[in-house]
């Protein structure tokens, strides 16, 4: 990030990593077909001042976060890859948790679909350079989120004497023994 080391963010970052405070992502938005780095959402700018409009269909531990990271399209841009990051307090007008998660997936996160309307915070909450979200999303999640999904279309691909090995070792095979679980 290039913000200053002091001032609110700085305090929040500071607290997140002391453990006391929980923050989690806002990324996903419905008609983005799970594309999460792709934003429909926009922010808007008036002087220092950034207003979020964005509905968000996946965001774990809504109700318990303390802040989101959230992500939108970065203000005047039409491309949907260029985007912004803010760290957004939960508590500020116009953040709606819109009831538990209703689809396909998992439940006992506390996943929710969360609406940011008329969201008004102060710019320096943003995250990173200017329009540089997409590289911060991309960065943060490769290793969690791609590799992982990615393994399955991997495996066709794979040497057909590679495939009986890892079968034979399914009752010993754990995800927390991959190198991309940590």
């Amino acid at each position: 990030c290039t913000q200053d080391e002091d001032g609110p963010l700085a305090d929040t970052l500071r607290a997140i990593a002391a453990g006391e405070h929980l923050t989690t992502i806002a990324f996903s938005e419905a008609g983005t077909r799970s594309h999460f780095w792709a934003q429909l959402s926009m922010a808007t700018a008036d002087g220092n001042t950034i207003t979020i409009d964005a509905d968000k269909s996946w965001v774990t531990a809504a109700a318990h976060a303390d802040s989101y990271v959230t992500a939108v399209r970065a203000p005047g841009a039409t491309d949907p890859l260029v985007t912004e990051l803010y760290l957004v307090d939960s508590g500020t007008p116009g953040i709606e948790i819109q009831g538990p998660f209703d689809g396909l997936g998992m439940r006992g996160n506390g996943s929710s679909p969360v609406r940011f309307n008329g969201v008004e915070i102060d710019l320096d909450r943003r995250l990173g350079d200017p329009a540089g979200g997409f590289g911060v999303m991309m960065s943060a999640t490769k290793d969690e989120t791609i590799l992982p999904n990615a393994a399955p279309m991997m495996m066709p691909t794979a040497r057909s004497s590679t495939l009986p090995r890892m079968m034979n070792c399914r009752n010993s095979f754990s995800m927390s023994a991959s190198p991309w679980i940590r």
